[in-house]
């Protein structure tokens, strides 16, 4: 199930992020969504795999982290955008980053469900910042659309 809802976002809300790459950057934009979005689930998984380096039963075989940086990426261009959490319950971008951080933090250490809460979180703040590298304009989006 949870595979599922994260090919469900990330087809939601990846062609989005790679249609805005796209058009910003019509030469590089496609491959920069690709290789930010590859580098998120990377870098997402450190902080886990470090963590658990000395125990032999661990294994992370998800791409969550990345999913979620995508999310993040799309509410820095739509922060008042309504989500839908789980298709029903309508929520602004923004409300929803923070919530969902919270909730992250929260799991990352209370959880007990084998769900990597540590790389949605981290992925959650990777994949802007790594947005942001490729694309620093933006932060001025985000500012723009916030306010």
């Amino acid at each position: 199930m949870h595979l599922l809802v994260n090919m469900f976002v990330l087809w939601q809300f990846g062609g989005q992020i790679e249609r805005i790459l796209e058009y910003r950057y019509p030469e590089t934009g496609r491959w920069a969504y690709l290789i930010i979005y590859l580098a998120t689930v990377a870098l997402a998984n450190i902080p886990t795999s470090i963590q658990n380096k000395d125990n032999p039963n661990y294994s992370a075989i998800g791409a969550s982290g990345g999913v979620a940086g995508i999310v993040f990426m799309y509410i820095l261009f739509y922060p008042w955008q309504m989500l839908y959490i789980y298709g029903i319950l309508p929520i602004p971008g923004i409300v929803a980053a923070f919530l969902y951080l919270g909730y992250s933090i929260w799991a990352s250490k209370n959880s007990q469900d084998n769900i990597d809460h540590l790389a949605h979180l981290y992925g959650s703040v990777i994949g802007p910042i790594l947005l942001i590298l490729y694309m620093p304009d933006a932060i001025q989006i985000f500012l723009r659309e916030l306010l």
